[in-house]
C-alpha cells in the first residue's frame, strides 16, 4: 500500500488541532475539501478513521493507530530530508525541543542563539512541559530533544549532562528571615507565596513538595514569568521559590534576599535526552552537542 505524505500530515494536523474543521483552517483548505480527502483515505484503508458527530469529529481507535504510525513515518521522512541536505552541505528542518521553565528562560537561550546562527535554515520549536510529558514525547517521537531532571525514568534514551539547577527562596527587603543564609521549605510554608502559573513545570514541582508536607500551596498571586514574580517579591507581596539562575544582580540590589533551600529536592541535575543512535534526528544530535554541561560546583 502507498500513502500520500500530505494525507498523513493532514491527519496529524487534525489530531493536534482538535478536529477536521480546525485542521482545515490551519491548512488553508475548505472543510469540505479536507473531509473529502479524509474520506478517500478511509476508503483506501477500508476502515473509519473519524467518528463524526454534531459537535465535530474525533479519531476512532483505528485513526489513533494510524496517527501514531503517521507521526513515525513523517519523522523518518523529515530525517531523510535533513540527511540529504546534510550530504549537500546544508542543514534544514525543525527541531522540537521540550524543557522546563527555568531551562527555557535562563539556560537555553544563549546556546540556541549560537545554534540558530550556525544553521540559518533550521528552526526550533521550543515548548515547556513536565518531565513525564517530555519523556513520553521523546519516546513517541513527537519531540526530538528533551531537557529533564536527571534520575527520572530515562531507560532506552541517550542522555547527556546539561546543568545543575538550585532552587532558592527569595524574600522581600526587610523580611524576618533576611539575616539567614539557608532555610528548610517546611519552615517557609507559613509565608504568603508569589508563584508562576499553575501549569509551569517548576510550579507543579514546588506544589508537589508542599503536598508531601501536607500543605496545599495557595499563592496570593500567579504570574506568567520569573521577572514578574521577582517584582512582586521586591514589592513585599510575598516570598517565592525560584531557580538560583534567575536571581540577578539587579534583583539583589533591590533588596531581595535569596536563601538556599536545605531540602535535597532543591538541587536538580538537568540532562538532555533523545532517542538512541540512528533513531535520533541528526539535527537534534547537532543541537545536543552544542549544549555542553556547565560546572556543577
Amino acid at each position: 500500500m502507498r500513502f500520500d505524505l500530505m494525507d498523513l500530515r493532514l491527519l496529524v494536523a487534525a489530531a493536534e488541532a482538535g478536529g477536521i474543521a480546525a485542521a482545515a483552517r490551519r491548512a488553508n483548505l475548505s472543510t469540505s475539501a479536507l473531509s473529502e480527502r479524509f474520506k478517500a483515505l478511509e476508503d483506501y484503508v477500508g476502515v473509519a478513521l473519524f467518528a463524526r458527530g454534531a459537535r465535530g469529529s474525533t479519531l476512532t481507535a483505528a485513526g489513533e493507530d494510524l496517527l501514531a504510525h503517521s507521526r513515525a513515518v513523517l519523522l523518518q521522512a523529515d530525517r531523510l530530508d535533513a540527511a540529504v541536505r546534510a550530504w549537500r552541505g546544508h542543514a534544514r528542518g525543525e527541531i522540537r525541543l521540550l524543557a522546563n521553565s527555568t531551562a527555557i528562560v535562563r539556560l537555553l537561550p544563549d546556546a540556541l542563539a549560537r545554534f540558530l546562527a550556525a544553521y540559518p535554515e533550521v528552526s526550533v520549536d521550543l515548548r515547556e512541559a513536565l518531565t513525564a510529558d517530555i519523556l513520553r514525547a521523546v519516546r513517541d517521537r513527537s519531540a526530538d530533544l528533551g531537557v529533564v531532571i536527571g534520575g527520572t525514568e530515562l531507560e532506552g534514551l541517550e542522555v547527556l549532562p546539561f546543568q545543575r539547577e538550585r532552587l532558592v527562596l527569595i524574600l522581600p527587603p526587610g523580611h524576618r528571615f533576611a539575616a539567614r543564609r539557608q532555610i528548610a521549605f517546611a519552615e517557609a510554608l507559613g509565608e504568603a507565596f508569589v508563584a508562576l502559573d499553575a501549569n509551569a513545570a517548576i510550579q507543579t514541582y514546588i506544589a508537589r513538595q508542599a503536598e508531601a508536607l501536607g500543605v496545599a500551596l495557595a499563592p496570593r498571586i500567579r504570574l506568567r514569568n520569573f521577572d514578574a514574580v521577582a517584582r512582586m517579591v521586591a514589592a513585599g507581596v510575598g516570598v517565592a521559590v525560584v531557580s538560583a539562575s534567575t536571581v540577578t544582580r539587579a534583583l539583589r540590589d533591590s533588596g531581595v534576599r535569596a536563601l538556599e533551600l536545605t531540602d535535597a529536592w532543591a538541587v536538580r541535575d538537568l540532562v538532555i535526552c533523545h532517542l538512541p543512535g540512528e533513531l535520533a534526528s541528526p539535527l537534534a544530535r547537532r543541537l545536543a552537542a552544542m549544549l555542553p554541561p556547565a560546572s556543577t560546583a
